[in-house]
């Protein structure tokens, strides 16, 4: 009902700044990971313009398919099935990831306690993932000691 009654506010608005008028239709953008049901909000608009001087008017709900960006591929459209979302054990934050449909290399972006409710309400799936610290220059030391004794490379390359 909200974003029903935020629309017909601004289409008011825009009545009002091109004069005096009446709203007959509006076409709204509804994105798939936006948690809005265009049915729902047809109804809502219905209400909302129920009595009025607006009544009658028509909401067309135009529906848009997630599209994001592979850093191979380019723009690349997504379903809530495509995506997935790693949060973080402590704070409302964390990652968000998806496998590109066409090269199947996996992105993963920062998602924000907004970006993390919304995608929630969509239905993505999550996983919780610790929150590790920083390593330290000592753990660095360490390794770069392993590396320098053996030989470990060979051993690995071994294990083809």
């Amino acid at each position: 009902m909200g974003i029903a009654l935020e629309i017909h506010r601004v289409c008011r608005e825009a009545v009002r700044h091109h004069g005096a008028g009446r709203i007959e239709s509006v076409r709204v953008a509804v994105g798939e990971l936006t948690a809005v049901e265009p049915e729902l909000l047809r109804f809502a608009w219905e209400a909302v313009v129920a009595g009025g001087p607006h009544a009658g008017s028509e909401l067309e709900v135009v529906w848009c398919r997630a599209t994001q960006r592979c850093s191979r591929c380019g723009d690349v459209e997504l379903t809530t099935s495509d995506v997935g979302l790693e949060l973080e054990s402590e704070g409302g934050e964390g990652r968000y990831r998806f496998a590109c449909p066409f090269c199947g290399m996996t992105e993963r972006r920062p998602a924000n306690h907004r970006v993390v409710s919304i995608l929630l309400a969509t239905g993505v799936t999550y996983e919780i993932v610790p929150v590790g610290s920083p390593i330290t220059e000592h753990e660095i030391a360490r390794f770069v000691r392993e590396l320098d004794q053996g030989d470990w490379f060979s051993e690995l390359a071994a294990t083809d």
